[in-house]
């Protein structure tokens, strides 16, 4: 199975660039792991941004959101398998 890492783009400072690899092909650097706090999927943060994972600033956050991550207030940042619920007071 193929999983999402996130790298740095080296060509784009504060940008990253998405890449895939199985287990046994990931690279063998510093990882940090993303989870949704609703089903545990998501991407694995390579190198420098693997010291992001806590904050989820700048450009991975800006990943995540063009990949319809969304804010859950009772959970924080989720993946897009989990609809955001809809605003107080809109037809449904």
């Amino acid at each position: 199975m193929a999983i999402t890492w996130l790298y740095p783009d080296p060509h784009r400072p504060g940008a990253v660039i998405e890449r895939h690899h199985c287990a046994a092909c990931q690279p063998h650097e510093q990882v940090g792991v993303l989870e949704c706090p609703r089903c545990g999927d998501g991407p694995m943060l390579a190198g420098a941004l693997a010291h992001q994972a806590p904050a989820l600033a700048g450009p991975v956050r800006a990943w995540l959101i063009e990949h319809g991550w969304h804010e859950d207030d009772e959970r924080g940042l989720v993946c897009g398998a989990h609809p955001a619920p809809a605003p107080a007071g809109s037809p449904r």
